[in-house]
């Protein structure tokens, strides 16, 4: 693609390359043992997800990811194990698992992707190519960021997918049509990472309105077909398995059922963990629970991201960003999401604002 340019690339792949160096390092064990297969099999079989809660020996998401990508690529339904979540890219975890004979190796090269991917998305809202590199090196150094690259989780694919969607979505000099194809792709594969609803429906609505100003409405059928197209395509084995097309619509009600069922957790918990780091547990005797890669850069970059929107030049770009990433936080308080891993998604939105604060008050804009 003519927006892959070697010498252009070969600065940030730096960046890259020495972010790499702190997960690798911090985490060689991970990476470097063979992942027992065996164990997660059984720890499963004995778990809360076959025996209830009553279940003595609980399996972690990671575990739980693992193994479900390794029985789908050997033709399991992926209905049947962890059906919370589409299995896309448990399939990947299953693959590395089969390549590497360790399922983390993908975590690795999606932490390279989510590097690479801001990158360019903060290419949006920064002209200085210096202050690019080191935004890059700034998110690579949070602790919250650089552990995801040594566990086995959804967060990095959906993050690097968010924002690869912004950077298609406002690059310039794209064909309109190569643009809402990629928009489809990107569409169909976030949709396929996590439960899509109700998490789709702010990108799509962020996609029909810039279409919309933009007189691109007509575009649109090509994400409206691309990415269903890509939903169907990764429960292919529950089709070989003997299902209809009629079974997996009456499987996405139960599982719509299941996710809009009773919740306990109260809400703006993400808050409290932001600020402090660390939250009180709303279970048994209400521990509180405290995250070991929390530090006070977190708020001290939350709270300069806010008061970047009084520096920031108010045109379309940074006012869409600057919303979006708060519509989120906000969104995520509501629905009762507490870990910090889940600002993951928006730090980026975080830094890429701060940097171009940074630019427009110190620094002459100009490529150099």
């Amino acid at each position: 693609m003519n927006f892959i340019n070697k010498k252009k690339f070969i600065a940030p792949l730096l960046c890259l390359f020495i972010c790499l160096l702190i997960p690798f390092t911090k985490n060689k064990q991970v990476f470097l043992s063979k992942t027992n297969i065996d164990d997660y099999a059984k720890k499963y079989a004995n778990s809360q997800y076959i025996k209830g809660d009553a279940s003595p020996r609980k399996i972690t998401d990671g575990e739980l990811y693992t193994y479900a990508g390794y029985a789908y690529v050997r033709g399991e339904d992926p209905t049947t194990i962890n059906f919370e979540h589409p299995p896309l890219i448990k399939y990947f975890f299953g693959f590395s698992y089969l390549i590497f004979g360790n399922s983390a190796i993908v975590s690795l090269i999606f932490y390279a992707i989510f590097l690479f991917s801001f990158y360019l998305f903060s290419g949006l809202v920064l002209t200085n190519k210096l202050l690019r590199y080191l935004a890059v090196v700034v998110l690579g150094l949070q602790p919250i960021v650089y552990t995801l690259a040594s566990q086995i989780l959804l967060d990095l694919p959906l993050n690097f997918l968010v924002l690869f969607l912004f950077y298609f979505l406002f690059k310039k000099n794209t064909s309109l049509k190569k643009k809402y194809i990629l928009i489809g792709i990107i569409l169909g594969f976030l949709g396929s990472v996590k439960y899509p609803f109700p998490f789709l429906l702010l990108p799509i609505f962020l996609i029909s309105l810039t279409s919309y100003l933009n007189k691109e409405l007509k575009y649109l059928i090509l994400p409206l077909l691309i990415a269903p197209t890509i939903y169907l395509t990764q429960y292919l084995m529950f089709f070989f398995n003997g299902h209809s097309f009629t079974d997996l619509i009456m499987f996405e009600k139960y599982r719509f059922s299941w996710w809009m069922g009773d919740r306990t957790m109260p809400r703006f918990l993400i808050f409290e963990n932001l600020f402090t780091g660390k939250f009180t547990g709303w279970w048994d005797n209400k521990p509180v629970v405290k995250n070991e890669n929390w530090n006070l850069l977190l708020p001290i970059t939350f709270v300069s991201y806010l008061g970047s929107f009084f520096v920031n030049k108010k045109n379309r770009t940074n006012c869409i960003l600057f919303l979006y990433s708060l519509a989120v936080i906000i969104l995520y308080g509501i629905g009762s999401a507490t870990y910090l891993r889940y600002l993951t998604q928006l730090i980026p939105f975080w830094i890429a604002l701060i940097f171009s604060a940074i630019e427009n008050l110190f620094i002459k804009k100009r490529p150099i």
